[in-house]
């Protein structure tokens, strides 16, 4: 009987070691899971105070991407990492780039939206040009939304396929504005 004693007592001291060390690296990975989030806030609080400090950019703008980071912050991180990935764009004056990550943003939430419907359901790769007539044809999109996403798919097939794309300020503006507008709308239908 001792040697099963000891055996036992050795299995559950092992057993104790291994449940505190399971532990510890639930701390530890908690800890780090609060500094991520801690370092990407900072990075959009920064962002956001060099945003506003930019001048080129319409107020209206900032304040909708500002908005836009915080309501899919905590919600739907992959948005909101791109969204802050736009405000990044902005910032060093990559318009048309952030162009490009607004259509692609929009395109992912149209897959969403529609990836349990007939025409899309199990398949991998939708074109946005699919998604943005099937979501004008179902009038989701009315048509200033639709000749939206059209110009964003636009910005988006250029800024793909061509190199130093450059548009008037007005049409980067009004792509920019539209791009969180849609987005905004996908949100809320």
């Amino acid at each position: 009987m001792k040697g099963k004693d000891i055996a036992i007592g050795v299995l559950t001291i092992i057993a104790g070691v291994l449940i505190l060390l399971l532990i510890d690296e639930q701390n530890r990975s908690k800890k780090k899971d609060l500094k991520i989030k801690g370092l990407r806030k900072q990075n959009k609080d920064l962002l956001t105070r060099t945003l506003k400090e930019k001048e080129q950019i319409p107020e209206d703008i900032k304040s909708q991407l500002i908005k836009l980071i915080d309501q899919y912050e905590g919600v739907e991180e992959n948005v909101c990492n791109e969204l802050i990935g736009v405000l990044a764009l902005i910032e060093i004056g990559q318009e048309v780039k952030a162009i490009k990550d607004l259509a692609k943003i929009i395109e992912n939430l149209l897959k969403e939206k529609y990836k349990e419907e007939k025409p899309f359901k199990g398949k991998k790769f939708i074109p946005l040009a699919k998604l943005i007539e099937y979501a004008k044809s179902k009038s989701f999109f009315n048509d200033r939304e639709y000749n939206t996403a059209c110009i964003l798919r636009d910005f988006r097939n250029e800024e793909s396929h061509q190199l130093n794309v450059n548009d008037s300020r007005n049409m980067t503006t009004l792509a920019l504005i539209g791009g969180i507008e849609l987005i905004v709308r996908l949100d809320l239908k």
